[in-house]
């Protein structure tokens, strides 16, 4: 290298550069930090970013995980799982609180996401500590207490929040609480929603959250926490799983949000009126029509749709749903409880298939027997297929007459292993005018032009 050229970099910015980084241990990184005031200041925002907590991890930013651990968090699991009686867990806890709360003090303007995760009821005591971090944009908790109040709150508490993730979340919601929904102050940027099997429980005047750490995690007095009625205008992304087939919450919210542009829920009603014109990507669990009228409107923007077929109960009801949106372009379908899937094939796929001409790419994931035969020689329109198996048999798998077939993917979690890599040689020596690649987890084919 020129030493004019050498001399005008900056290799401090060189250093704090991530694809640097890699090609740096820890413990080299630890000690330029300490070598550097303004090495220190600039790695902050790398070292601090993320905050993940659970039960036996304890660390910021799970990249440089032994870099810096909050000892106090294991203190207090110890402190529960001890069996201390309630009336000494005040003194220590407190004191523990404020010994994280001073440890993290600071690195809280570097800290854009956090993670909870399996902190149960120790959530209740610690996440009110983060209630100061501005610039959190990702909240993510799993299995964990919080204070109601607090999620009612999110919008004034964390200003730039951009996804929320909560999943067996648990809410203590006090006396003092609001208990409208319309109350709810969520971020203004947010764009990405999950709420999974939340639930809350009230407690009145005399609650005493010490006592909670001791007792079991969803009370018997909890209840499913609904979506909250409020318009979200920047909301393009919603999973919610409100753990019960009474979605009517979700109906009213759509009308309220109506520009969601991805959803992913457990029960979808065709015999519900949601508003969701601007959707481009569905996921659904189970399709329910209960009344037999169905009043989802036809859906002429969703391109993408990801269905769960448990047996031929819901054959009826997947079709409706599918021939509902007539500009699909990809179609993937998990078919489960089917006794015979090319009977499945002739009498429930083929037929949809054929009404959806801009349907090219089907995804099916399932599980044949050893020695069924798959054939897919007749999918109209289709150009891509994907097969998803935890145990797939290649060579059962009838494809290469297929007129329109240009695509042909086999997607399993162990293809790396000499069954399979045997498997492979074979398909590749009886299938004509067909090139496939292979690795430990994907075999690709493609149709060579004629």
């Amino acid at each position: 290298m020129n030493n004019d050229n050498n001399l005008n970099i900056n290799w401090l910015n060189v250093i704090v550069i991530k694809e640097f980084q890699k090609y740096l241990n820890l413990n080299s990184i630890k000690e330029l930090s300490l070598l550097s005031k303004l090495f220190r200041l600039k790695l902050s925002p790398k070292l601090f970013d993320t905050i993940k907590l659970d039960r036996e991890l304890k660390s910021i930013n799970s990249d440089y995980e032994s870099y810096f651990k909050v000892k106090e968090i294991t203190v207090l699991n110890n402190l529960v799982k001890s069996g201390v009686k309630e009336v000494h867990y005040r003194q220590y806890v407190d004191k523990l609180l404020n010994d994280i709360k001073h440890r993290l003090q600071g690195i809280k303007s570097f800290v854009s996401s956090i993670e909870f995760r399996y902190l149960e009821h120790l959530g209740y005591f610690l996440f009110p500590i983060f209630t100061n971090f501005e610039n959190l944009e990702i909240l993510d908790l799993y299995e964990c207490t919080i204070p109601y109040s607090i999620l009612i709150n999110l919008g004034k508490l964390f200003p730039k929040l951009k996804k929320i993730e909560l999943g067996s979340v648990l809410l203590v919601k006090l006396p003092t609480d609001s208990a409208h929904s319309e109350n709810f102050l969520f971020p203004p940027n947010l764009s990405c929603l999950n709420i999974s099997k939340v639930k809350a429980t009230e407690q009145d005047d005399l609650f005493n959250p010490y006592e909670r750490l001791y007792i079991e995690y969803f009370p018997r007095n909890s209840y499913r926490f609904s979506l909250p009625r409020i318009a979200l205008p920047n909301l393009l992304e919603l999973d919610y799983d409100g753990d019960d087939e009474d979605d009517s919450d979700l109906e009213e919210f759509s009308n309220i949000n109506p520009n969601l542009k991805s959803l992913k829920v457990q029960f979808f009603h065709l015999d519900r009126e949601y508003n969701l014109n601007s959707l481009e990507y569905l996921d659904v669990g189970y399709v329910e029509c209960y009344d037999d009228e169905v009043k989802f409107a036809t859906n002429h923007n969703l391109n993408e749709l990801k269905l769960l077929v448990e047996g031929d109960f819901y054959f009826e009801n997947v079709t409706k749903l599918c021939l509902l949106c007539p500009n699909l372009v990809k179609l993937n379908l998990c078919l489960v409880c089917i006794d015979d899937f090319q009977q499945a094939f002739d009498e429930f796929l083929i037929p949809i298939l054929s009404n959806m001409p801009k349907l090219k790419t089907l995804e099916l994931e399932l599980i044949a027997e050893e020695d069924e035969i798959l054939d897919i020689t007749n999918f109209p329109y289709i150009e891509t297929f994907i097969l998803f198996s935890d145990e797939p048999n290649i060579l059962n798998v009838k494809f290469a007459r297929s007129e329109n077939l240009r695509n042909i993917e086999f997607k399993c979690n162990y293809f790396d292993c000499d069954y399979y890599r045997d498997e492979f040689r074979k398909l590749c020596r009886k299938t004509k005018n067909w090139k496939f690649t292979y690795s430990e987890d994907l075999i690709k084919g493609y149709k060579l032009s004629q």
